[in-house]
């Protein structure tokens, strides 16, 4: 009787098969392992297209931790060229200036797709700002337009509340609540190059803190900025889902919408985002309510933050594993949220909490929250 010798194939067979279902596994959930399996050159092609939380997470092998670094720089390297900016010397004012890129260009930074960005948004702090556009027109821009905020924040503190007996240690810590802060944008600069048709924007933050008008966005999916070190994705799972949480109620609005916000949202929407309107279950526990001294309804909204930079909840990576992507003030925002109760409901706007001068102090738009009271038959 002859006996079959298998090849070395069949005899590894199960082997083989094992890994594969290891690395397809890998594959569909994520894990950047299954990158070990393909040549040099493929793998750094597919990191060119891979979003900035998943380049963190191959920052963690040795392997590709340089690859996923340059990959991310390069983008930044490459827009700063089709605006006629010498790359280096834009991450330069940036670090020095406190100054950070948002908007759609920073979106297409932390996860890359086929449309283009049509301008470059840079925020910078309140006494930074006129630096920064002084270094812009050493780059040959010039001023097309000139935008200042209508409106003047006022300062409100605990003095301006009427506070229960329950309430005296909040009334005596409450911070400086601004409100009518035009989403913390105090003027924009407008800036055009001879040589191309595309314009760059030099928002100036009311306050020292440039993230704090991010807060303000129309959803969490423009709520990235790059710094002069690296790039942040302050809702990293819903932007690789292309997602956004809408920052505004819209069924119905208590606050009118501008249209140009419907604009945006079509032209994400036309790019293959889409948007959804978050809960408000979750919000509830974290609302004080705080009425107005001699105002009965509606009442005025303490609204402790949900989130702030160091909550460990966004995707943070560096260009340089050196250099941290950007060292801030304390910053706690919270997005807009409709509350329900037994008789109606009410809408909070955003809010953000700026620590500067070693006080906090808390931005909003407005604080006369518009409520619904439902007849009885109706509950």
């Amino acid at each position: 009787m002859e006996i079959q010798r298998r090849s070395s194939f069949e005899r590894d067979r199960p082997f083989l098969t094992g890994v594969i279902i290891d690395f397809w596994w890998a594959f569909v959930n994520g894990d950047p392992i299954w990158l070990l399996c393909l040549p040099t050159e493929i793998v750094d092609a597919i990191v060119g297209f891979l979003p900035s939380p998943v380049l963190e997470i191959l920052t963690h092998s040795p392997t590709f931790d340089l690859m996923a670094r340059k990959h991310l720089k390069s983008r930044l390297s490459d827009l700063m060229k089709t605006w006629h900016l010498p790359a280096e010397g834009t991450l330069t004012m940036m670090r020095r200036r406190n100054t950070l890129l948002s908007g759609s260009a920073a979106l297409q930074i932390v996860d890359p797709s086929s449309w283009n960005p049509q301008d470059l948004d840079f925020y910078a702090p309140s006494s930074e700002f006129a630096a920064v556009c002084a270094w812009f027109l050493t780059q040959r821009y010039t001023v097309s337009d000139e935008l200042t905020s209508e409106y003047m924040p006022q300062t409100l503190t605990g003095n301006d509340f009427e506070f229960g007996d329950d309430l005296v240690d909040l009334q005596h810590n409450f911070p400086r609540l601004r409100v009518h802060a035009s989403n913390c944008i105090q003027s924009v600069i407008r800036l055009v190059h001879p040589d191309h048709p595309k314009t760059i924007n030099v928002i100036q933050s009311t306050s020292e803190h440039p993230v704090a008008p991010i807060c303000f966005f129309h959803s969490t999916l423009v709520m990235n900025f790059v710094t002069g070190n690296g790039a942040v994705s302050l809702y990293p799972g819903l932007t690789q889902d292309r997602k956004g949480m809408l920052n505004m109620q819209l069924n119905p609005p208590l606050e009118p919408v501008a249209e140009t916000i419907f604009e945006a949202l079509d032209k994400y929407q036309q790019r293959g985002y889409s948007f959804f309107q978050g809960s408000d279950v979750e919000d509830v526990e974290h609302l004080v309510l705080v009425p107005l001294r001699g105002d009965r309804v509606p009442c005025a909204v303490e609204r402790l933050m949900q989130r702030d930079l160091d909550d460990g909840k966004a995707s943070s990576l560096a260009f340089d594993a050196r250099h941290p992507v950007a060292v801030f003030p304390a910053l706690r925002w919270s997005l807009s949220t409709r509350v329900y109760t037994d008789d109606g409901y009410y809408d909070v706007g955003a809010s953000a909490e700026v620590c500067q001068d070693d006080e906090y102090v808390v931005y909003a738009n407005d604080i006369a929250v518009k409520r619904v009271r439902m007849a009885p038959e109706a509950l």
